[in-house]
């Protein structure tokens, strides 16, 4: 009787270790999956922390107000510091950079940490064709968004019909916009 009431006290610490290990991975699985999950919901936060900035891109199109115009705002200063009325020739503009599309902005941090983002009304919204657009399900766009970061080339922004962001690299220079706008850009 003793000996084998030593065995199942072997075999109870056994089981014991085994379950206890096998907690402590599950654990670390678990808390390494959460870990992930706060980087990626700190990574957003960091996106979102300038309000300013947000309610630029996400403003509403508001009949008789500011929206009819060319809006640039300053990252760098989370404000608008100037305003253009918009053209034909921007307007050109801004559809061959639509057309000149070449895929997705690849950077995990979207938003600029400086520079400037350009806001173009599009009247009467341009009809897209555009692959990496239309396959956004993007058929039409009233707006555009021109982001120059600090050192890095322009790209763009447009939102879907869910207002969702979508940014895109484009093929064209924007000599011609910044000089329609009597903007320069900060070296």
């Amino acid at each position: 009787m003793i000996i084998s009431g030593r065995r199942l006290l072997k075999v109870f610490i056994i089981i014991v270790l085994i379950c206890s290990i096998g907690f402590n991975i599950n654990s670390y699985r678990k808390n390494h999956q959460l870990s992930k999950k706060y980087e990626g919901l700190m990574c957003i936060a960091m996106e979102l922390q300038d309000a300013n900035l947000i309610s630029f891109v996400t403003a509403m199109n508001v009949p008789g107000s500011e929206y009819n115009k060319i809006e640039i705002f300053s990252v760098d200063e989370g404000e608008i510091i100037k305003r253009v009325e918009t053209n034909p020739m921007i307007q050109d503009e801004v559809k061959s950079y639509i057309n000149g599309v070449t895929g997705l902005y690849g950077r995990i941090r979207a938003f600029p940490v400086g520079g400037y983002i350009i806001r173009i009304p599009l009247e009467p919204p341009e009809k897209v064709e555009n692959y990496w657009l239309n396959d956004f399900g993007i058929t039409s766009i009233n707006q555009v968004f021109i982001l120059f970061p600090k050192e890095e080339r322009p790209y763009l922004l447009v939102l879907d019909n869910n207002r969702r962001p979508i940014f895109c690299n484009f093929n064209g220079k924007t000599d011609k916009l910044l000089e329609y706008l009597d903007f320069q850009l900060d070296e």
